[in-house]
Parts: C-alpha cells; sequence; structure tokens
C-alpha cells in the first residue's frame, strides 16, 4: 500500500512541469495573438498613433498612419523626436501640457497642434496624450493619439474670410443692419453703422 500511494506521489510530482509547461506556451500563445491583434490594430489604424519616450521626446514606436500624415519613412522618424517635426510656435503649450503630465497635475489631455510635413507644409492635428506610467511611478512614455483636421481647418478659414468679407460689405450701407435670434429676438449681430447713427455699441444692442 505504501509503495502505491509513493507511486502517485513520484508520479504527481513529475507530473507538474508538464503541466506548468503547458501552461506556460498557452499563456505564451495568448500573449503572441495579443501581441499580433494589437499590431494589426495598430499600424491600421484610420488616426495616427506614436509611442513616445516622455522624458527625451524620441519616438519609439509610429504607426503607418502617421508616417503617411507627416510624409516620412519610418526609419526617418524614428531617428527624430517629436520636437522635430512639431511647428515651433506650438513647442509652449505642448511642452506645459506635458510637464502637467509629468507632475502628475492631469492624467491625459487634448489640444490643437501643428506639425511639419517632410515638404515644409503645415498639418493641424487634433493630438490626445495619455501617460504609460501609473500614477505613484516615475514618468517614462506615453501615447498620443493624432487626427489629421488640416481639411477642417482650412474649411473654417475659408469661412471666417468669408464672414469677415461680407461684414465689410455691410459695413458700406449707410443705414442700420441688424440679425436677431428668432425665438429670443435678441440682437445677434450688428453693423458699425448703427452705433455710429444710434450712439449705443455693439455690446450694448447684443446686450440682455
Amino acid at each position: 500500500l505504501f509503495s502505491y500511494f509513493l507511486t502517485l506521489f513520484i508520479f504527481s510530482i513529475l507530473k507538474k512541469p508538464a503541466e506548468l509547461q503547458l501552461l506556460v506556451h498557452a499563456q505564451a500563445t495568448k500573449l503572441v495573438n495579443n501581441e499580433l491583434k494589437f499590431k494589426t490594430i495598430f499600424q491600421q489604424a484610420a488616426v495616427g498613433i506614436i509611442h513616445v519616450d516622455t522624458l527625451t521626446g524620441k519616438l519609439i514606436e509610429i504607426n503607418k498612419k502617421f508616417s503617411d500624415m507627416l510624409g516620412y519613412s519610418f526609419e526617418e522618424l524614428i531617428l527624430k523626436t517629436t520636437k522635430d517635426v512639431t511647428h515651433p510656435d506650438d513647442l509652449g503649450a505642448n511642452f506645459e501640457k506635458l510637464n502637467n503630465l509629468k507632475n502628475q497635475k492631469i492624467r491625459s489631455f487634448s489640444i490643437q497642434k501643428r506639425y511639419i510635413h517632410k515638404n515644409g507644409s503645415i498639418i493641424w492635428v487634433n493630438m490626445t496624450t495619455s501617460p504609460l506610467w501609473k500614477s505613484n511611478e516615475a514618468p517614462s512614455t506615453h501615447i498620443s493619439i493624432i487626427e489629421d483636421i488640416t481639411a477642417r481647418k482650412a474649411s473654417e478659414e475659408i469661412i471666417t474670410h468669408s464672414q469677415k468679407k461680407l461684414e465689410s460689405l455691410i459695413d458700406t450701407i449707410d443705414g442700420i443692419v441688424w440679425e436677431c435670434d428668432y425665438d429670443t429676438y435678441l440682437f445677434t449681430y450688428v453693423n458699425n453703422k448703427a452705433e455710429e447713427i444710434t450712439g449705443y455699441s455693439k455690446e450694448e444692442w447684443m446686450s440682455d
């Protein structure tokens, strides 16, 4: 009887490494599959995605959309920092947000900024950044999701320019021109001539 239980014990001891090996293999397969799934999503995303060293600004990982957006190859971009491709006028606001992230004053941020394309043209983007370190850890790396809004910005500029031209034309009219909200009857626009004729400023016209 003793020898029977001893045999079972030895068998169970010998069996554990095999079970452990199977478990490790299953977990490794799962990790590989998850890694492949992540890389597929990363590379085929409709927005730019970058993985950045928070302390140096060095680009660690870049997806195809971001490379295409800026006109650089992966090999060219991986040698650059975010500062190298950011418009100089937007560096201050970007660094301020990033410092707040590093100092854990915020846990993420979104800003509109400009990148410089390889050909020198301006690319407007909406960028959302999140840290890849825990709240009790030192800053390490972060990830940014980048949406190209250049076309939208161009449309907004055209509309703004058209509005300014229309207002300039209206101000040549020798009389009062105004616009009001149909529901509230509050003035939403008055021309400059209204102030000259009535003595009331635009702000007074449009106040409650």
